[in-house]
């Protein structure tokens, strides 16, 4: 799988490998999982899912502020 990052995504991904290894951890599992079974499925499926059942969106962007 080819990874595509914009200029601010690999900037913050940078940033938090040196500032918040608790997101970068998370971040690379979510990456991993992704690789693994797809976005229709796996933990940003369900986390998605869940966001859009408790606030009533058909889309959302999931964000670790």
């Amino acid at each position: 799988m080819n990874k595509i990052w914009s200029d601010k995504s690999w900037d913050d991904y940078l940033s938090w490998q040196i500032q918040d290894k608790q997101i970068l951890k998370r971040i690379n599992e979510l990456i991993k999982d992704i690789e693994r079974n797809g976005l229709s499925k796996g933990i940003l499926f369900d986390l998605t899912f869940q966001v859009n059942k408790i606030k009533g969106y058909s889309e959302t962007t999931v964000t670790l502020d």
